[in-house]
């Protein structure tokens, strides 16, 4: 017991602390170093840390991650944020939009994915409009954690309990989407009152409108993410689909999640820069 204590301490150690004096260790490498010496000391046999791993979860997870992707090579989070973020005209309206696209989208395209697409463009936003990126930098992160809740699919952490409860997907949204709901209203409010002076300070709107606020580097040209997208944003809208009636039919969550992810990344290798 102690030894698996004294692993485990070291490894969160690890996994907080990624650039601690002369040691450069991601989060991952930390995290299997960690596994590793709990088998290698004897906490633990090897078939016993397989039997731990929930191939269920870890299969929704791909699925997603691979659906994700291919939107990402459509350009489809850039588009999303960049039109969203156009249509506010003054500050308080693009806090509101940098936090509704942030939640929903969190909600069903994992909050990890759209934290890392969408502050590029939160970020160029509030350059051309000369604004201090700090509230909405704010919010976006506050707004993918809360958003994240609503949905099994929101978080690694809630596939696990979506995997390992059988709990139906309309279900849980049905108890978590109203607590998301308030919960962002109420971060929205917070940000709101602690950067009033911020809210105060008008801006040109006409800068957004004619910036499309594009953040994509190597990517396939403008046509053939028109052709992907054409291909991808349908696949990802009948994923969704069939997650909400996946316990009626009686298909597994992580099935439904890795047909969907195959089907898109087919649809993204299929696609060939002009």
């Amino acid at each position: 017991m102690l030894i698996a204590a004294v692993i485990l301490i070291f490894t969160y150690i690890g996994v907080s602390f990624t650039r601690l004096p002369h040691i450069n260790i991601d989060r991952p490498a930390a995290a299997l170093t960690g596994a590793l010496l709990m088998v290698l000391t004897g906490v633990m046999s090897f078939n016993q840390a397989i039997g731990a791993i929930d191939f269920h979860t870890i299969t929704l997870l791909l699925g997603m991650m691979l659906l994700m992707a291919a939107l990402q090579q459509a350009d489809f989070f850039n588009v999303l944020a960049a039109r969203s973020i156009a249509l506010a005209g003054k500050p308080w309206q693009l806090l509101l939009a940098v936090t509704l696209v942030t939640a929903v989208g969190s909600a069903f395209m994992v909050n990890d994915v759209v934290v890392l697409l969408f502050t590029p463009v939160v970020i160029a936003a509030c350059r051309l409009l000369e604004r201090n990126p700090a509230p909405y930098l704010i919010a976006e992160a506050m707004a993918a954690n809360i958003g994240s809740v609503a949905t099994e699919i929101g978080n690694p952490q809630n596939m696990l309990i979506g995997v390992s409860s059988g709990i139906p997907f309309t279900r849980f949204m049905l108890y978590l989407l109203p607590v998301a709901f308030v919960c962002v209203l109420i971060l929205f409010v917070t940000v709101l009152i602690f950067y009033r002076n911020e809210m105060k300070i008008g801006f040109q709107a006409d800068k957004l409108k004619h910036q499309t606020l594009s953040v994509i580097s190597g990517q396939p040209t403008a046509a053939a993410r028109k052709r992907l997208l054409a291909f991808t944003l349908p696949i990802f809208a009948l994923t969704m689909i069939c997650l909400f009636f996946s316990s009626t039919v009686g298909i597994s969550l992580s099935i439904v999640a890795m047909a969907g992810g195959v089907a898109a990344a087919f649809s993204a290798a299929s696609v060939r820069p002009a």
